[in-house]
């Protein structure tokens, strides 16, 4: 988890976090094969996902309606950003993911 802000029986709480390569920097890389359909799944279901892919140190989020997005078809290493919206708040989240070709 990123940056996030949560605000709960009035208190407010926002936190900064480093990039999101660098917030993965240290956690195991998943292999799933290429092309492949992720769902993310939260406990506490958010009212919106939007997801991207990071890259050159930026990241284009596209909304999820379906709370799933597909893989790139090619090989290669990538670091995936969630962000998801609550009425209490909002949360930046990182991972990475080899793809292989099967």
């Amino acid at each position: 988890m990123g940056t996030y802000s949560w605000s709960k029986n009035g208190e407010v709480v926002n936190a900064d976090s480093a990039s999101p390569a660098e917030l993965v920097e240290k956690v195991k890389m998943n292999e799933v094969p290429s092309g492949k359909t992720i769902s993310i799944n939260f406990d506490y279901k958010p009212s919106s996902i939007e997801i991207g892919n990071w890259e050159n140190n930026g990241v284009d989020l596209k909304r999820s309606n379906t709370h799933e997005f597909r893989l790139p078809e090619l090989e290669g290493k990538f670091i995936f950003v969630i962000h998801a919206s609550w009425d209490e708040g909002d949360g930046i989240y990182a991972f990475r993911i080899k793809t292989i070709n099967n």
